[in-house]
């Protein structure tokens, strides 16, 4: 694999193992990568990072590079066509009521500079929603619990 395809990988036998596969299917401009050290503008980072129109998943590490949380943007419509919005923006909308930049520095405060990577589900012909419940489904074999920040499945 291409050094610069490489994403980290944790030390789980099944997660690292779907990480692995789907950043094989990736091409050089299908994962983004960026870090979040709780002082920029995290709208400002995301966006500088990641393309508009971006449809797939979406995790955030800790500083230890543990999953915290998957998630996902963009819903396939019956035609094919994507409905939703794009990952930039998903990023940015509020969580349980609260706004993303205050959930975040959260997350930044309990658990130290976050490392969020995207995948560009849309670009290897995968539905993000399968995506999503294939990483969060095998993280759950690995952990027999669901990352940190995701609440139910």
């Amino acid at each position: 694999m291409d050094k610069s395809l490489k994403i980290s990988i944790l030390k789980s036998k099944y997660f690292s193992k779907k990480l692995e596969y789907y950043s094989r299917l990736m091409s050089i401009n299908s994962i983004f990568e960026f870090n979040w050290n709780g002082k920029n503008k995290f709208k400002s980072i995301s966006e500088k990072y990641i393309p508009e129109h971006i449809y797939g998943v979406y995790l955030f590490f800790n500083s230890k590079n543990e999953c915290i949380y998957i998630g996902k943007a963009g819903t396939v419509l019956q035609n094919g066509n994507i409905k939703s919005q794009d990952i930039c923006k998903r990023l940015n909308n509020k969580r349980k009521k609260k706004n993303s930049k205050k959930v975040y520095k959260e997350w930044y405060l309990k658990h130290g500079i976050l490392t969020i990577k995207v995948i560009d589900t849309w670009k290897i012909k995968k539905c993000p929603g399968f995506v999503e419940y294939d990483l969060l489904q095998s993280y759950f074999d690995e952990y027999k619990k669901l990352p940190e920040y995701n609440t139910c499945f």
